[in-house]
């Protein structure tokens, strides 16, 4: 979540706001929290430990002349109280409760930056209180044709799912290769994109000209990925990579919205990150609460290369597998790879 002038601060999230407008005059643009997070950790990566004890001892002077401030600060009754100054949210109910998110529409997370830190929170909660980490466990990852922007829908073009337990590893798995049923038909101004996913997977919108076992039963695939993940039970969430969620939220969605899927109303309430699995798992073990340094230990974990692994078929579907030994290798954009390097 956003922290407040109010709100207890620590060493990494001082250097953070310290170093914001360097990395917003760098990109040219000003970077939302999740993103100051992400592009924050590579630089207090490299602070050695003086340093960042500095960093924590003015997080520490910080909080204490905060909290004497609001002692001496006389109360104001008449003044609104903290939930009603809350923004009206785009996805969040009134009630602020995000399990009843339910109730409302919107279908992704993009640009709606507190909202989604708001529902990472609640799933971090939840695995924590009800020792869901234990349970086994599924992983999902997504390519894209393109995002349909008039439509406000992705267009998938593969999707893997991989059953795995901290006991048991990984030890199933599902994978698809979906066909672009948009009879040939695609917007100007989605083709430049189309072209390049083109490139980065190997998938083709011509499905004539793959070699792979490309389907076009959405509805049946939708089907059987219900009963291989029960993503239609009660308290389900599937886990994927929180820089990928627009794309595997988006894919599940156009499916769900092809097979006209009535179990459920939100798709994306059936997911969480895998990022915030993991720091569920570290602070139950370690019984300690999680704090920014986790965050930012777990994010920078799950970005580390994954040498090598790639020349093993293993990992990958046949198709990407059998592209490996041509010119045209793309076997690192596989989404059954990118599932077993997440998993």
């Amino acid at each position: 979540m956003v922290k407040g002038i109010n709100d207890k601060q620590t060493g990494f999230w001082m250097f953070l706001k310290h170093i914001r407008p360097e990395l917003e005059q760098k990109l040219g643009e000003q970077i939302k929290t999740a993103d100051l997070i992400r592009f924050g950790q590579p630089y207090w990566a490299k602070l050695n430990y003086e340093v960042k004890e500095e960093w924590n001892e003015k997080a520490k002077k910080y909080n204490k002349s905060a909290r004497l401030n609001r002692l001496l600060e006389p109360v104001d009754f008449a003044r609104p109280c903290a939930s009603q100054k809350l923004k009206p949210s785009k996805i969040i109910p009134p009630s602020r409760r995000y399990d009843e998110v339910d109730q409302y529409s919107r279908k992704y997370f993009a640009e709606v930056d507190d909202d989604f830190e708001g529902k990472r929170e609640n799933d971090r909660r939840e695995f924590i209180d009800h020792y869901q980490w234990k349970f086994a466990r599924k992983v999902v990852t997504a390519n894209v044709y393109y995002e349909d922007s008039s439509k406000k829908q992705m267009i998938p073009s593969e999707i893997s799912i991989l059953k795995f337990s901290i006991k048991r590893g990984i030890y199933d798995h599902r994978h698809y290769i979906l066909g672009f049923a948009e009879s040939g038909i695609i917007f100007e101004d989605c083709k430049t994109e189309a072209e390049e996913n083109e490139q980065i997977t190997g998938l083709l919108m011509n499905s004539d000209r793959m070699t792979a076992n490309v389907r076009f039963d959405y509805a049946h695939i939708w089907d059987e990925i219900k009963t291989f993940t029960k993503i239609d039970g009660d308290g389900v969430k599937l886990l994927l990579l929180s820089n990928c969620w627009n794309t595997v939220v988006g894919s599940f969605d156009a499916l769900f919205v092809y097979a006209n899927e009535k179990s459920f109303s939100r798709i994306e309430t059936r997911f969480a990150t895998l990022e915030d699995y993991f720091m569920a798992v570290y602070a139950t073990v370690n019984d300690v609460p999680i704090s920014d340094e986790i965050k930012s230990d777990i994010a920078i974990e799950m970005n580390e290369p994954w040498y090598r692994t790639v020349f093993f078929d293993s990992v990958t579907c046949d198709f990407h597998a059998d592209l490996k030994y041509t010119k045209e290798c793309q076997a690192k954009s596989c989404s059954l790879f990118a599932a077993h390097k997440a998993a």
